[in-house]
């Protein structure tokens, strides 16, 4: 089975940082991602407040699965912050904690999922960020911590509180009518569906541009993990 903590290692995220330097300042204001959640308003809107948010990153582009976005979490909720870097592990290893500053960006959704970037300029909720303002906002407050975890959850305790955390499950298996395909393919995002104990199924996504994509699905019984979604009424997991 899959799992991410075997295939991406803290290490490979854990790469020495360039030049990266945050903007916050002594009148910042530090608020929690559920704070900064709330100041979407269902439609874009900017941010003008001197805030800045604290959370560890619980995604990594380096497979592929994750393309121009990274996914901050910290006690209290989760959020997305597109950047137009195709590889953020470099700035923003995976499972470091980081202090980032957002006034002067602009806060969206997809769905439930709340995402901030740049101001939108066409018809996504917000655009990408700069990379080079990216890094002047960020500041990595500890790279890679190897005690931080997903939350293990059962398919059946899911909520949609749930969506954009990271989320393990142990003892699930993928369905018997996939066992043989691959994981995707190269041309679309493909959904393969595991299943639990108690009969309960979740669709698992892979990219086209996942580095796994081409592979076995494995056979057994399993522990996965990955960011979670709650999109168009059903539950996804993203691998990372």
């Amino acid at each position: 089975m899959k799992n991410i903590t075997r295939v991406l290692t803290i290490v490979c995220c854990a790469l020495l940082l360039c030049g990266c330097t945050n903007e916050t300042t002594p009148t910042s204001e530090h608020i929690s991602i559920a704070r900064l959640r709330q100041h979407y308003g269902n439609y874009p809107t900017r941010i003008t407040q001197p805030w800045y948010i604290v959370g560890r990153i619980t995604s990594c582009d380096r497979e592929g699965n994750f393309y121009k976005t990274i996914v901050v979490e910290d006690a209290t909720n989760a959020i997305e912050i597109n950047v137009n870097d195709r590889q953020l592990h470099l700035t923003a290893p995976w499972c470091s904690t980081i202090e980032l500053y957002v006034e002067g960006m602009w806060i969206g959704a997809y769905g439930r999922s709340i995402v901030v970037g740049a101001e939108p300029t066409g018809t996504f909720p917000v655009d990408d960020l700069d990379a080079q303002d990216f890094a002047r906002r960020l500041r990595v407050v500890n790279r890679s911590d190897s005690l931080y975890h997903p939350t293990p959850r059962t398919i059946s305790q899911l909520t949609r509180k749930d969506n954009q955390h990271w989320i393990i499950f142990d003892s699930v298996q993928f369905i018997s009518e996939e066992i043989g395909l691959a994981w995707g393919c190269d041309t679309s995002t493909t959904f393969r569906h595991v299943i639990s104990p108690v009969g309960d199924t979740l669709r698992v996504a892979t990219s086209a541009y996942a580095t796994w994509r081409n592979a076995k699905l494995p056979e057994g019984s399993g522990s996965i993990d990955g960011i979670l979604y709650y999109r168009s009424g059903n539950y996804e997991l993203w691998p990372t």
